[in-house]
């Protein structure tokens, strides 16, 4: 009998870690998705010049089933970009702010936190609720005439880092002063000047200026 029960506790203490790991792989799990987009719209909203400040939204949802906790999100901007300012947040249905955290001026990689979005749901009138949360900033821009990509980053309590879809923008050239051609200009021919010292010299002269000589 002592032998059955010192068996017993073993095993109880062996399997009892991984009864506890099998338990939190079966909790259900967030699925977070983050996309950025300029607020300007219109063919050129993503054609930007040195210099200018762009205000950039940034949407993270909750797909579910789980919650999510601890949630940050971080905005990985061109090298020649700064951070400015935030100018909104929106935390809809099921999101919370729990550790507001803003990031400094002149950041070239603000990070924001921390929230916790619930489990997406049902509203009242039958429609999906999905926790939302929208994050508006400021950004001044610079850099050489090119390419650049701004690209959004959540990390959240016991889940992996999710990389958001990509904004892609083009900086244009800090003006676009096109060289004026200038008309070549035709000299004008000074009068003819000649002297001369008798009245033949004189009619002579006159003659072959005349005649263009």
């Amino acid at each position: 009998m002592l032998r059955k029960a010192v068996f017993s506790v073993l095993a109880a203490v062996i399997l009892l870690p991984f009864a506890a790991a099998l338990s939190a792989c079966g909790a259900a799990a967030a699925d977070l998705v983050a996309t950025i987009e300029p607020t300007a719209t219109g063919v050129n909203a993503d054609k930007l010049r040195p210099g200018s400040e762009v205000e950039y939204l940034v949407t993270v949802a909750n797909h579910g089933p789980g919650q999510a906790t601890g949630v940050t999100l971080r905005v990985d901007l061109p090298a020649s970009f700064r951070y400015q300012s935030t100018t909104g947040v929106d935390a809809l249905s099921l999101v919370t702010r729990t550790q507001p955290s803003d990031p400094p001026v002149d950041s070239a990689q603000p990070l924001w936190g921390q929230w916790t979005m619930g489990a997406p749901g049902v509203n009242a009138d039958g429609t999906p609720a999905r926790p939302t949360l929208r994050l508006k900033f400021m950004a001044k821009v610079n850099g050489k005439p090119g390419d650049y990509k701004l690209t959004p980053h959540v990390f959240s309590e016991g889940g992996d880092e999710v990389i958001g879809k990509e904004v892609a923008v083009h900086m244009l050239p800090a003006s676009d002063s096109a060289a004026t051609s200038r008309a070549p200009t035709r000299s004008t021919p000074s009068p003819a000047r000649w002297s001369c010292t008798t009245a033949a010299g004189c009619c002579r002269r006159a003659a072959r200026a005349a005649r263009g000589r």
